[in-house]
């Protein structure tokens, strides 16, 4: 994980009773006692065990969107990718062209929908909270999403640069400025080149 000052944060288990990390001496399959490390997508959250449809409103064009929950789609892993999401979105009428997000310092190209095939063109990504999204919609339109809720904080990873997140299960709503307050006082992080 990096920081303000060209830190880098580590995260790890301490297995081993040794102050500080010790690396495995086979880091793909620590034993029982050895340092394990945490990777920043490894995060235990609660979520709901049931799935509820969630509503999101989009104006025709684009739309930066966040999930506050946890997508979920009708397989056995109950989570949704990017391609499932834009089957789901346009079964009844054509709502949603393209969805993207932004991360590690450029856009990633997407999944697009064709309409005319109903088929859709691009590398699938999972669709998880705490990550911005940037929508393309045909239409002002209303879609329904199945997910679960989430019951805890959600953490969320930063990477040099700019970033596009979303902040969800927080006890405060922040608006633009605050958020920025807020990064700027954990030590590491530096938010300095902000503007709005």
């Amino acid at each position: 994980l990096l920081g303000g000052e060209n830190k880098n944060y580590l995260f790890f288990e301490n297995r081993d009773g040794v102050e500080c990390y010790q690396s495995p001496t086979d880091p793909q399959n620590p034993k029982e006692n050895e340092d394990i490390l945490i990777t920043q997508t490894s995060v235990v959250l609660s979520v709901s065990q049931e799935t509820t449809a969630k509503k999101i409103s989009l104006k025709r064009g684009i739309n930066i969107i966040s999930f506050n929950f946890l997508p979920s789609a009708a397989n056995e892993e109950k989570k949704m990718n990017s391609s499932e999401f834009l089957k789901l979105v346009n079964e009844s009428d054509f709502n949603v062209s393209r969805i993207s997000y932004f991360a590690a310092g450029q856009w990633n190209g997407g999944v697009t929908y064709d309409i005319e095939t109903n088929e859709t063109k691009g590398v699938p990504f999972d669709l998880v909270f705490g990550k911005g999204y940037v929508v393309i919609a045909e239409q002002d339109c209303t879609i329904s999403i199945p997910g679960y809720n989430i019951e805890s904080a959600v953490p969320i990873a930063f990477s040099s640069g700019w970033n596009l997140v979303g902040v969800h299960g927080q006890n405060e709503a922040y608006t633009a400025k605050t958020f920025i307050e807020s990064i700027n006082t954990i030590e590491g992080l530096k938010a300095n080149n902000v503007s709005w």
